[in-house]
């Protein structure tokens, strides 16, 4: 099972960053760069029971309703390696953390002050959240500082108590 777990890792690493994951310097030449769309995340800390975001997000005198698709939050932990052997396994097991993670693209979304209303729902469709907040999605640069900023994204933390915290 252990070698199944590290198989799946390295497969998933290896489609993570085109090149196999490789790490390049600016000296190295051309690289395959990693794609960063332009959109809002929603973080929920575990202890809220949600079930479906919903999001309003206004710029410009226009408003852009947009659902927001929950996953499961996870996280990985280490498993210490048995043996030293060369043929041992070393692995890491993704586990859930309780949380929920979505993120919806927005291809248009500007670096410039937005205003966000968000609406998390449980299973049975009942608000849990309605809160709205104002920040300014900041460009993401996921080749590196010294690569091309791609496009701008928000973030949304929701904590256990509702409370929203945004991060550009």
């Amino acid at each position: 099972m252990r070698a199944l777990t590290v198989l799946v890792l390295l497969l998933l690493a290896g489609c993570a960053v085109p090149g196999g994951g490789e790490r390049h310097s600016p000296q190295d030449g051309p690289r395959a760069e990693v794609y960063a769309p332009a959109g809002v995340s929603v973080d929920i800390a575990p202890g809220l029971d949600a079930g479906s975001v919903a999001l309003e997000v206004c710029w410009d005198g226009r408003c852009h309703p947009v659902d927001v698709e929950l996953h499961p939050a996870t996280t990985v932990d280490p498993s210490p390696c048995e043996g030293t052997d060369p043929d041992d396994v070393c692995s890491a097991q993704v586990r859930e953390t309780g949380g929920f993670h979505g993120f919806t693209e927005l291809p248009e979304l500007p670096e410039e002050p937005v205003r966000v209303t968000l609406t998390v729902f449980d299973e049975a469709g009942e608000k849990l959240v309605h809160h709205t907040v104002e920040s300014t999605p900041q460009p993401v640069h996921p080749n590196g500082s010294d690569g091309d900023s791609a496009g701008p994204q928000l973030r949304l933390d929701v904590a256990a108590d509702g409370s929203v915290t945004p991060r550009g």
